[in-house]
């Protein structure tokens, strides 16, 4: 099945598949193209090709939904490859069960829900919302807004321009860089950032590890507890009398962890 729309800018993509492949590009263009085949030669697969809703509302939303057969939650499901082109810039949702999805290009802003699917999505220039129960999911850079709700599943993103809020179970969340408020809350999981510029970072952890990279030149004030853990650092401590020139704090760390190790170090940002 491939239906082609023609569009004026940019559109809001809703994207919805169960199992197989769904594969997104976006790049500079005049017109939405949709495909979709079937993964293997079985009559589920070649039913729900043929059940594949594909709609193009006012050349601004396009929704493809493909079928459920029975739910989300069911083992077997058919399985689809379904590839989506749009213009750079576009909005997406997405939701996938176990169908993996990569999403090339770059976008206007992003909500995903997957439940195992592992995804991959290009740069972000707004905000972006991520839902996924033991799924990985891969960001470029956001330059807007990041919210993570993750039980398993890992987050590793880019550098990230606006807020971070992430709570996950045992999910590692692992971002490239912040320059606003923090807050990552994890059970088990790890925690890291590869730089931190600015903002209040809140990072909390029973059993994983934190690791920080602390910009150089920053001015940093600290607050860490760790109950069995060890904490290491390379930042350089000010004594007791204060320099000639006082240098503003423009970082607050808080971490928190039971058993797992905190590190912390100066990196210069590339």
């Amino acid at each position: 099945m491939n239906q082609t729309f023609p569009c004026n800018g940019t559109i809001r993509a809703d994207l919805r598949v169960a199992a197989g492949r769904l594969e997104v590009v976006a790049t500079e263009r005049d017109t939405v193209t949709v495909s979709v085949v079937a993964m293997d030669s079985s009559e589920a697969s070649a039913e729900a090709v043929r059940e594949t809703k594909i709609d193009f509302k006012e050349g601004r939303h396009l929704l493809v939904q493909a079928p459920e057969h029975g739910g989300w939650r069911l083992f077997r499901r058919a399985r689809l490859l379904v590839r989506v082109e749009l213009p750079t810039g576009s909005a997406l949702s997405v939701k996938v069960a176990s169908a993996d999805t990569v999403c090339e290009g770059s976008y206007h802003d992003a909500v995903i829900h997957t439940a195992s699917g592992e995804v991959t999505v290009g740069p972000v220039t707004g905000d972006v919302s991520i839902h996924t129960a033991s799924g990985n999911v891969r960001l470029g850079p956001v330059g807007g807004h990041l919210r993570v709700t993750s039980a398993s599943g890992h987050v590793r993103t880019g550098h990230i321009g606006g807020t971070v809020t992430a709570n996950t179970a045992s999910g590692d969340v692992e971002l490239g860089g912040t320059d606003a408020d923090t807050r990552v809350l994890t059970a088990s999981g790890d925690i890291a950032i590869g730089v931190a510029r600015s903002g209040e970072a809140k990072l909390n952890t029973a059993s994983g590890d934190i690791k920080v990279g602390v910009a150089a030149g920053t001015g940093v004030w600290l607050d860490l507890s760790t109950a069995a853990g060890r904490t290491t650092s390379d930042l350089h401590m000010t004594g007791a009398t204060p320099p000639a020139v006082a240098t503003p704090t423009t970082l607050t760390l808080k971490v928190r962890t039971a058993s797992g190790d905190i590190a912390l170090r100066r990196v210069t940002p590339a």
